[in-house]
């Protein structure tokens, strides 16, 4: 490998169940010193130990046994890489990097788990059904030693956010995550940018029983939904045209995007896509069920079949699904 130009190494212990931290810190020591004796020009040494987030470091405010060991016997001049308080959380503050620095005695680098989606199980059980489309975010401000971002399966998509952390890695201080989005988008889909910005905005956020991480989906939606669901329970009349031009345009980002997208990509998003479509038709018909203060039954025939294809695809779970979902509950209150 160093023949093959390699300078930097690493040797990792996440996800095994052996918690020797003396043994594992002893044996990356004797490598590195090994390594290092032989090439004058190796560069970064790297390891995940077995505990690599704060939640598992740590209990009843106690440094655990196996994390001691390791952070205590391994040599100072390896880069240690955790992923913050949990595997994968919505962001890791300055002085949370401060805390996971005191743990460990030195700078601590950063295995961020996004844009990665193999743990998206739909109720079948299949991964990768949610696209992480949104920008890196929420991470620490100061100067890093190390950090890597975990890709998708879907390697052109998980480009949007490798973009962007380029960005946050190149000047953390300075970092806009929604520029930065805007700008990455712009520059991989050209004359599609602002046909990818309306779909990608409802396939941003990750989130299960133990993840949580990324912008919210379709922010835009959520509020001009919120202003004319609110209305019409506080017995106000509604402006409907904020939620029906963003319906619109999400409709046409589906089908332009459907049918102008280089396969490299419809490969990688042709059941999302197709969802975002079955979705904005819902919301449509569900919006004129609203104007008309009438319910029309095949609202409910739509959403069985978006819950039928979510073994495969899901998206905007939380914002332009749920105004589905809540215009139902509505009218099966009436």
């Amino acid at each position: 490998v160093y023949k093959l130009g390699v300078r930097d190494f690493a040797i990792f212990f996440d996800d095994i169940e052996d918690k020797n931290g003396t043994g594992q810190a002893r044996f990356i020591n004797d490598v590195q010193a090994e390594m290092r004796a032989r090439h004058k020009d190796i560069q970064a040494f790297l390891t995940v130990p077995t505990e690599y987030c704060v939640a598992n470091m740590i209990t009843r405010n106690k440094v655990n046994g196996y994390t001691e060991d390791f952070s205590k016997n391994l040599d100072k001049k390896v880069t240690v890489l955790y992923t913050g308080q949990g595997v994968v959380c919505p962001g890791i503050s300055n002085s949370e990097y401060a805390e996971a620095n005191k743990i460990y005695g030195r700078e601590l680098g950063v295995w961020w788990n996004y844009p990665v989606n193999d743990y998206t199980l739909t109720p079948d059980g299949e991964k990768n059904a949610k696209l992480a489309l949104g920008a890196i975010e929420n991470l620490p401000t100061v100067n890093l030693p190390a950090i890597f971002f975990n890709p998708m399966g879907q390697e052109n998509f998980s480009k949007i956010a490798l973009a962007t952390g380029a960005d946050y890695a190149n000047s953390p201080n300075l970092y806009d995550p929604k520029k930065s989005w805007n700008r990455a988008i712009e520059e991989q889909f050209g004359a599609l940018a602002s046909e990818m910005k309306i779909f990608a905005g409802h396939s941003q956020h990750m989130e299960n029983n133990w993840a949580n991480v990324g912008a919210e989906d379709g922010r835009d939606f959520e509020t001009a939904a919120y202003l004319v669901l609110s209305a019409i329970r506080g017995g106000r009349t509604p402006d409907f045209a904020p939620l029906e031009k963003i319906i619109d345009d999400m409709e046409t980002a589906a089908y332009n995007l459907k049918e102008k997208l280089p396969e490299k990509y419809l490969s990688e998003c042709r059941p999302q896509l197709e969802q975002f479509l079955r979705i904005a038709q819902a919301d449509r018909l569900a919006l004129k069920c609203l104007e008309s203060n009438k319910f029309d039954p095949q609202l409910k025939n739509l959403r069985a079949e978006i819950s039928r294809n979510e073994r495969v695809a899901i998206l905007s779970e939380k914002s332009a699904l749920k105004f589905v979902d809540d215009v139902i509950a509505m009218f099966n209150k009436k």
